[in-house]
């Protein structure tokens, strides 16, 4: 897995993936003595960066084992060593990389999807239709269009890779067609998300719900507006102070309820509920409940800026058979 070698660095880690399995062991192992934890804890004083005579003197260990534990904590990514010139050679100082960890237990098996067919839609992010909020903009690969909350409808959004506002919801259209002839099993929705703050703040909240067909499926916080590094595909005019990249996140529907990033949430929601085949649309909300405890905002980030490759995608899986009667069941 790919890990980002910079401080501050949040990381996910799910017992369901084989790859990860190793990166849990060797954290949780790494964090299970009260020396290592009192390393850490120097290591988040100023300087940020420092020393082994310093860390020795505020843990108050032998060398030769502190030098043990600063290597199981470097062993699991959680600290890194660097090097420094001074007047007494190249100098070797550590600095905290891993501020927070989460890793996720809990998992079901995924849905068999081995015999499905699936329907794959990628929304831009500048295509909605519709978005009620404040302070709203957006930015194309070569343009910023800030504070156009009047003029959002502008036709200069269909370009947009990132579209942002400090609160409200914003709404997507994408086709039912599948749903119209065909049983659907499962629908996916996936898209990165971050909070909205005045240039960037990685500790800023927001509470995220996601719609569709205005069945309220789940709400999710947001931990930051996040600033700390250079998004990964961000244009190079972009300025290094404003937001730069957010979270992939996946919510899944199946007639066994939720699931947000494949962990089961708890929800009365079932994909019937959705009633997909009604209508000429499937209609995708995003955004702040106005009762949310964190309405933070949001940054919609598409397939040119952020981390992530990819625009809003909805994906229908269903059963090779088509119904029999063309989807005109209704009721």
């Amino acid at each position: 897995m790919e890990l980002y070698k910079h401080q501050n660095a949040d990381i996910e880690l799910f017992l369901k993936k084989t790859d990860d399995l190793k990166l849990i062991a060797d954290i949780c192992c790494a964090l299970g003595d009260e020396t290592r934890l009192k390393i850490l804890r120097e290591l988040q004083t100023p300087p940020f960066l420092k020393s082994i005579a310093q860390i020795k003197k505020a843990v108050n260990v032998p060398k030769t084992t502190l030098i043990r534990h600063l290597q199981k904590l470097e062993e699991a990514n959680i600290i890194s060593v660097l090097y420094r010139s001074s007047t007494h050679g190249t100098a070797r100082v550590y600095q905290r990389d891993m501020r927070n960890v989460n890793i996720s237990l809990y998992f079901t098996k995924s849905p068999e999807k081995k015999n499905y067919l699936t329907d794959i839609q990628q929304m831009r992010v500048g295509r909605f239709v519709d978005f009620h909020g404040q302070s709203f903009g957006f930015a194309t690969t070569a343009q910023l269009h800030n504070f156009v909350t009047e003029d959002c409808f502008s036709a200069d959004r269909y370009d947009a890779e990132l579209v942002f506002a400090t609160k409200g919801t914003i709404d997507y259209y994408f086709s039912n067609k599948a749903a119209k002839y065909n049983d659907i099993k499962q629908l996916d929705l996936s898209f990165e998300i971050c909070s909205e703050a005045p240039y960037h703040d990685n500790d800023y909240m927001s509470d995220i719900t996601v719609w569709i067909n205005d069945c309220e499926l789940v709400t999710f916080t947001c931990e930051g507006d996040y600033g700390d590094r250079r998004g990964k595909l961000n244009p190079d005019w972009w300025p290094e102070w404003d937001t730069q990249y957010g979270k992939l996140m996946n919510v899944t529907v199946t007639e066994d309820g939720v699931l947000l990033n494949g962990n089961k949430i708890f929800s009365r929601v079932k994909l019937k509920d959705l009633r997909l085949e009604n209508d000429n649309k499937i209609k995708v909300k995003i955004g702040n409940k106005d009762t949310a405890a964190h309405p933070g905002g949001f940054n919609l980030f598409g397939k040119r800026f952020g981390d992530h490759a990819q625009d809003i995608n909805l994906t229908l899986s269903y059963a090779s058979e088509n119904r029999s009667d063309n989807g005109n069941d209704k009721e």
